[in-house]
């Protein structure tokens, strides 16, 4: 075992310089087929991380559902909306141990809120669950940067986000079916949907803990009594165990390099104060968290309304009928977001990619504006579910431009909360049935804006990339080496 004084750790977010770098990186493991394991990657990952913010989005929506079960009769509750609110980081804690923990608790509040007799009761058990639960994704997209380079991350995060339009359809499909379990053992078809839809958080939140492995490497910040080591390149490496459940030395040793090559910007996974600060006042990282909070402003208002918008299209008088109209809405949505995210790095674009799909949403809303009929208003419907594709390019295009990974997990928790709290405005809206105009003209406007920051944002990075090739040709040193900022 080699001595932990002999050097410092290396982790997984360790800087991105370029791809020539990473390339050169397979040489020296001659052994190890990069695409088989980048396969084997997401086989163990992206089931485990994906489940986890199905169910995630799952107990978020299923109030919309809830609504048309009988949940507003009950409790009278016709005037109000419900949202949730702030994104928190977990720092110090290992994943598998984070994720599980606020799935178990957050599982457990939405089974509670079944017992609820009042509007006061729903409303503390709300806001308990979005606290608890807006850990999840922000969470989940900062481990996959631990374990993927920033060119691979539009695909994964596209999956991620195909769980949130996976959720709806699985959503509408339970709460069709909970509909005939109204008055079975004295409780209401609303009650059953948040029991059913709880339980499964908890059982997923017990897999976690047990299969999700945590880094490749990882420090002592994260193992204070310290584990077995490696070298990679003269360098300490503390293997996680669960890890190497999965992989072998040799491929944790890869990964490790690969993630070296790939980046510039950080020394290991502790708090740094300075990366802290530093990001808080980037206006990159606040013109990200605008962005996606207007743009996240209609994937919550669908998630909230769909069921409830549908009705008001007068398609169908029957519950049942209204909630198994909204899968369809939700997996033409999913295949959208899974052709955008593969399109993304395919191409390595996230600029155009977000902007062709908020184009689309925005004709949608347009639809939605301008016609009553309801068939062609179901199809509007649709449109605008590109705004859920336009997620995977912003989230990556985040993570491509922030360094550090102190900064890192600043930038995506601080955007993730941006999107929470397009939530709480979103529970506000879609109140003026049957068209709902002042609202679809909230969202119409919002994606209008969106764009217009986009292209400022780009604006923006080209011109500090341009600063940094001046320096560079002058002569002088730069901090972060070849990094240039992806447009």
């Amino acid at each position: 075992m080699a001595d932990k004084e002999a050097a410092s750790p290396v982790h997984m977010a360790e800087t991105i310089n370029s791809e020539k770098d990473t390339e050169n990186v397979s040489e020296n493991f001659p052994n190890v087929d990069e695409k088989k394991l980048l396969r084997k990657m997401d086989l163990i990952l992206l089931p485990i991380l994906g489940l986890c913010q199905v169910f995630n989005f799952l107990d978020r929506i299923n109030i919309s559902n809830a609504r048309l079960a009988g949940l507003t009769r009950d409790l009278q509750l016709d005037n109000y909306q419900f949202g949730w609110t702030l994104s928190i980081f977990f720092f110090g804690f290992r994943p598998s141990r984070w994720i599980a923990l606020i799935m178990c608790v957050w599982g457990t509040i939405v089974m509670c809120m079944a017992a609820c007799t009042s509007y006061a009761g729903l409303l503390v058990c709300r806001l308990i669950l979005g606290c608890v639960e807006s850990g999840c994704l922000c969470g989940i997209i900062y481990i996959l940067s631990f374990w993927y380079k920033r060119s691979e991350m539009g695909q994964r995060t596209g999956a991620i986000i195909c769980a949130v339009t996976l959720a709806g359809a699985i959503g509408g499909l339970l709460a069709t079916g909970i509909q005939y379990l109204d008055g079975v053992h004295g409780l209401a078809a609303w009650k059953w949907i948040f029991i059913i839809e709880g339980i499964p958080s908890v059982v997923m939140g017990v897999v976690v803990f047990f299969l999700l492995p945590d880094f490749p490497g990882v420090s002592e910040f994260f193992y204070p009594r310290g584990e077995d080591l490696f070298r990679v390149s003269n360098i300490t490496i503390w293997k996680s165990k669960n890890a190497l459940r999965y992989f072998t030395e040799e491929e944790m040793q890869f990964m490790v390099e690969r993630l070296r090559a790939d980046h510039t910007d950080a020394q290991d996974q502790s708090i740094h104060w300075k990366q802290l600060f530093t990001g808080f006042f980037d206006y990159k990282v606040w013109l990200y968290t605008l962005i996606f909070f207007s743009q996240s402003c209609p994937v919550y208002s669908f998630s909230f309304f769909l069921p409830t918008i549908i009705t008001n299209m007068h398609i169908s008088t029957a519950v049942a009928v209204n909630q198994a109209l909204t899968v369809p809405v939700y997996f033409f949505g999913l295949f959208l977001v899974i052709a955008f995210a593969w399109s993304t790095d395919r191409f390595k674009d996230r600029l155009y990619h977000n902007i062709v799909s908020e184009i689309f949403c925005i004709i949608g809303f347009i639809i939605l504006l301008s016609v009553k009929t309801a068939g062609v208003l179901y199809f509007a419907t649709m449109l605008g579910t590109l705004c859920f594709s336009s997620a995977p390019s912003l989230m990556a295009w985040n993570n491509d431009n922030s360094l550090g990974t102190t900064r890192t997990a600043f930038a995506t928790g601080l955007m993730i909360m941006g999107g929470n709290l397009s939530g709480v405005l979103a529970s506000q809206m879609y109140k003026d049935a049957p068209y709902y105009f002042g609202s679809h003209m909230v969202n119409f406007c919002l994606q209008i804006f969106s764009v217009i920051l986009v292209f400022i944002l780009r604006f923006a990075i080209k011109r500090e990339n341009r600063i940094l090739e001046e320096k560079a040709a002058a002569g002088e040193t730069l901090q972060h080496g070849d990094f240039r900022y992806r447009l």
